[in-house]
């Protein structure tokens, strides 16, 4: 059987995306990533399959960005350090975050993007 195909990772409301997840695909899972972060492996493996720069997964309009001053960070940290400071709390990571039978399909919300994920075939 199939289980959890879609799941849409976010901690605020995003309308669009809950939205046009719950429409397209009632199956979907939605996990609160504030309430439970990310671990380094889930985020290691996402980062991985994305192809994009860590920076990517940074939430760049958040207070903890500035606060920790992380776009400075950016330029002198391993990929293991920025992992770990985006596994330390939740609020550090865009989102929302959508996975396809378990795995990373995209970061943040782009509603074409959206749309053609969303009706993909489950396979």
């Amino acid at each position: 059987g199939r289980t959890d195909p879609f799941v849409l990772r976010q901690v605020r409301h995003l309308p669009q995306g809950r939205a046009m997840a719950a429409s397209t695909r009632p199956d979907y899972t939605a996990r609160s990533i504030r309430e439970q972060n990310p671990s380094e492996a889930e985020l290691d493996e996402w980062i991985t399959a994305s192809g994009l720069p860590v920076a990517r997964f940074f939430n760049t309009s958040g207070g903890l960005y500035r606060e920790h001053d992380i776009k400075e960070k950016l330029k002198t940290l391993s990929r293991a350090e920025l992992v770990k400071i985006l596994a330390s709390d939740g609020m550090f990571v865009k989102r929302p975050v959508l996975l396809r039978n378990g795995r990373f399909a995209c970061v943040g919300f782009r509603e074409e993007e959206w749309k053609t994920l969303l009706a993909g075939d489950l396979r």
